[in-house]
């Protein structure tokens, strides 16, 4: 069996796999609208003073799932080819993904030309877990500050960016590419780390 991942799957594969293989579906865009609140960032905006000295703010990280585009948009990723025990119930890659409860079978376009079948899962629509769209900057905002148990929320943007420019070259990502841009601005002229 094959799934396909276009988020932090790229670039943490933390289970057994038997091939790794970098491609692309057709029909979709990938946007930071999906909320996280147990990996990049908690359920509820807290704030607390530490020392009295610096603000620090909790809040849902910003992650990404895909949203419906036409037929030349493309998603690129990773598809991995794994046993059928790695999605059992209980499993550490469905609890891992929990928050992700649509799943779809589509096609992989690999970049060797290959293409087949796998797995996707996609975000689901619950309101408490779908942010949707918002200016770039207030996106911007969410995922420089955002910090959760896996770490900050900053993390995986860019461990998502550089899987695309190293595994991607040729392919450019506006969406991405801009919210790296801007989170990257911030933290050099604001000091958010």
């Amino acid at each position: 069996m094959w799934i396909f991942g276009y988020g932090s799957l790229t670039w943490k594969a933390d289970f057994e796999f038997h091939r790794r293989v970098v491609g692309y579906i057709k029909g979709y865009k990938r946007r930071f609208w999906q909320a996280s609140i147990d990996h990049r960032g908690v359920q509820q905006q807290k704030q607390f003073w530490l020392l009295r000295l610096y603000r620090v703010l909790y809040m849902p990280g910003r992650v990404v799932t895909l949203v419906p585009g036409d037929l030349t948009d493309i998603v690129w990723g990773v598809a991995y080819e794994v046993s059928d025990e790695l999605l059992s119930e209980g499993s550490s890659l469905n609890i891992r993904e929990k928050s992700y409860q649509e799943r779809r079978q589509e096609t992989v376009y690999a970049a060797d030309g290959a293409s087949f079948s796998a797995l996707v899962f996609i975000g689901t629509s619950d309101p408490s877990l779908r942010l949707g769209p918002a200016p770039p900057e207030d996106m911007a905002r969410q995922i420089a500050r955002a910090v959760g148990p896996s770490g900050p929320n900053s993390t995986y943007l860019f461990n998502l960016a550089t899987f695309m420019r190293t595994e991607v070259p040729h392919y450019k990502d506006e969406h991405l590419v801009q919210l790296e841009e801007l989170v990257k601005h911030l933290q050099d002229t604001v000091q958010i780390k």
